[in-house]
């Protein structure tokens, strides 16, 4: 604050309420209050004056006659020193100069705004569907579909490579394939046939998939079933703007803002004088009979009349702010007010703007709860659904592994018949009879070769057994302990077509079969393992010593 001894200021101050900015009634000698009225307060602390409020000498005007030109006009002619201007536009006579009138710099922007018809809506009934447009959901259906075949196709390769002879798809082998598929885009869910490397990548294509899929879905259920029960109608869009009919609450600001819309009206002056909610609502009445499309005002008129119950059927649409509109201080530049009087107000406003304090004051007038409950800046009662597009990186990269898949199965087939062909080459030159059908029954049968030469090299006198029914059993007995669990029987009845064929099952043969097998060998059912006794007593009981028996269910 200045040394110097205090000089007066006469401020021109609207003598009607003008809220946030000042409310003041002239007539009597209560004292002004407002957002304007406590940043000249403010000011007056880095500022020796002696502040004097002075009531203009017009209220709300229209046209040539606006206020803001005629509080202009007044401070020219020396009716007070200081006064607020805004809207600087030659329609409301804010020519580069008028008489001695200077301005100061800019402390606060109104912006203007737009609110529009909010509309109360029910609960969609499939609300679950909303988060995906109807194109994606097709895009996932299909994806499915695609993808059972590919099971299929992978499983067949796999059938082929293990020696199965190959048939024909059923419709119920698709249908069930069909099903897994669907299962696993739900779910994840996951089941015996990823036997291959084929297989496993191509699993490793659907799980991508149900982890982007049900992370998206999840995540924006959430929005759908958690948004506002309202839709908007208006224009949401600078360019539907520009094309709407709408209202401007105050007719001082149609020439700042009728460049950006189409057409518009404004209130009556009855209606203007009776203040500003009185204007608010006559231009909301206006967009809910459907008279304009929308209502265009300053924001802060706006956050007012939301706050005091306009939320129910109007709503801000907070993309459409525009048209910002300095606030600025006008003053007298003659003899009346110090020279360095414009210098000071400047510095003083900088200061000030620097301050916590004028930050309480923002929070205190202008009205930063703003918006409606249930309302947010990113929330216009919409929420935005993912689309096919938006995913379609999802599909190439789940796509592109399914056929990498194919690929690979492929590849293991065409290697197992080159060893096959290898094989049989080798079996022919040694003379043997016997010929595997597996990669499994081709190590096997190498390994029973190899002993047979150091047999006959060594020509010891071996025991060897060779009963079809326990070189069955050894052969799945993948670890030598002499029991079988139903893990190694299942994988010795997939692999070897000699086993299957042994025991009586067919290449069809369903789970089903398997578990009365399993049941059937394992007598006791005491340890879930099966010993060679027991399998050998169930080929020779059931089975007639090795005939091909076909098992059937219990």
């Amino acid at each position: 604050m200045s040394n110097a001894s205090a000089f007066q200021v006469r401020y021109g101050l609207i003598p009607l309420p003008y809220l946030p900015y000042s409310n003041w009634d002239g007539t009597s000698a209560s004292q002004p209050s407002g957002f304007i009225v406590d940043v000249l307060t403010e000011l007056g602390h880095y500022i020796n004056w002696d502040l004097k409020y002075v009531p203009t000498g017009v209220g709300f005007a229209t046209g040539a006659d606006s206020y803001l030109h005629n509080i202009r006009q007044e401070l020219a002619d020396g009716v007070y020193d200081m006064a607020m201007l805004y809207y600087d536009d030659p329609n409301t006579g804010f020519g580069p100069a008028l008489g001695h009138v200077a301005q100061s710099v800019a402390f606060h922007t109104q912006i203007h705004t737009v609110g529009i018809e909010k509309v109360q809506v029910q609960a969609s009934l499939f609300a679950l569907f909303d988060p995906f447009t109807p194109d994606l959901w097709l895009g996932i259906i299909l994806f499915s579909l695609a993808y059972g075949f590919v099971l299929q196709g992978l499983s067949w390769i796999a059938s082929r490579r293990e020696g199965v002879e190959a048939r024909r798809p059923s419709v119920r082998e698709t249908a069930q394939m069909q099903y897994h598929s669907l299962a696993m885009v739900l779910a994840g869910e996951d089941f015996d046939m990823w036997r291959t490397a084929g297989m496993r990548l191509a699993r490793l294509s659907m799980l991508l998939f149900v982890l982007v899929f049900g992370a998206t879905y999840t995540a924006n259920l959430a929005a759908f079933f958690t948004k506002p029960n309202f839709r908007l109608v208006g224009p949401k869009a600078h360019e539907e703007l520009a094309a709407a009919h709408v209202c401007i609450q105050q007719s001082v600001v149609v020439p700042v803002v009728q460049q950006s819309v189409g057409s518009f009206i404004v209130p009556p002056m009855e209606v203007q004088m009776a203040g500003l909610l009185a204007m608010q609502g006559y231009c909301a009445k206006a967009v809910l009979d459907g008279t304009v499309e929308a209502m265009v005002s300053l924001v802060i008129n706006l956050r007012e009349f939301l706050d005091k119950g306009g939320c129910a059927n109007i709503s801000h649409v907070s993309n459409l702010d525009f048209a910002p509109v300095p606030f600025q201080f006008g003053y007298v530049d003659e003899a009346a007010l110090p020279a360095q009087f414009g210098e000071q107000l400047d510095t003083a406003i900088v200061k000030l703007m620097r301050s916590p304090k004028y930050a309480e004051l923002r929070r205190k007038w202008l009205y930063d709860g703003f918006y409606c409950p249930g309302e947010g800046p990113e929330d216009q009662g919409a929420s935005d659904q993912i689309s096919f597009f938006q995913m379609r990186g999802l599909f190439l990269c789940c796509g592109s592994i399914a056929a990498l898949a194919i690929i690979v199965a492929v590849i293991e087939l065409v290697t197992t018949w080159r060893a096959q062909h290898r094989l049989s080459a080798a079996i022919a030159v040694s003379g043997t009879t016997e010929v595997p059908h597996t990669e499994a029954e081709m190590l096997q049968l190498l390994v029973k070769q190899v002993g047979e030469i150091q047999h006959r090299v060594r020509n010891v006198d071996m025991r060897t057994t060779t009963a079809p029914v326990a070189d069955a059993f050894r052969l799945i007995d993948m670890n030598g302990n002499g029991l079988l669990t139903r893990q190694e029987l299942l994988e010795g009845l997939r692999n070897h077509r000699d086993v299957r064929e042994l025991l009586g099952l067919q290449d069809d043969t369903t789970m089903r079969d398997f578990e009365n097998v399993f049941v059937a060998i394992d007598g006791d059912d005491s340890d879930k393992q099966i010993t060679q006794q027991e399998f050998e007593r169930f080929c020779e009981m059931h089975l007639g010593g090795g005939k091909h028996t076909k098992v059937t269910a219990a």
